[in-house]
């Protein structure tokens, strides 16, 4: 991603920017597959996902339906070359092929930004102070003109 936040995001955040990166560094076990200082391949996909889910009707019995929809799916490489999916609903038993990647091990965002190291991402203060004076000062100038 070439933009900066306006100011530092969150670790669950910073996976916006991490869509472009090849490799990612494992900071705390996520045993048995990912141990702490082992450095993983990554990739990042969007697919369409399938789950099940209980929809409740009004004065009847909750109806099982099928959803699906688009979601952004980061791949990481275990110590056995095992492809592991993270995102935001994982699925509860799927198996997912794209292309040559199999999928059949599922867990959170939440478990990506907890067990792996998230580099910091500069916000603009930081990176250009100078554009971030011009920028409060226009927000500034917005707020007296509104």
């Amino acid at each position: 991603m070439n933009t900066l936040p306006f100011q530092p995001p969150t670790a669950y955040a910073r996976l916006g920017w991490h869509a472009t990166r090849s490799k990612i560094l494992c900071d705390t076990s996520l045993a048995p597959w990912f141990k702490a200082g082992q450095e993983c391949c990554l990739a990042t996909v969007n697919t369409t996902l399938h789950r099940w889910e209980l929809r409740a009707r009004s004065g009847q019995s909750a109806e099982r339906v099928a959803v699906a929809g688009t979601a952004q799916v980061f791949v990481v490489w275990d110590w056995q070359n095992q492809a592991h999916g993270f995102c935001i609903r994982p699925p509860k038993t799927a198996t997912l092929r794209l292309g040559e990647i199999t999928i059949t091990r599922w867990h959170s965002f939440e478990a990506l930004a907890r067990h792996f190291a998230l580099p910091e991402i500069e916000d603009v203060a930081a990176a250009n102070p100078v554009l971030f004076e011009e920028l409060k000062q226009r927000l500034k100038s917005l707020e007296r003109a509104g």
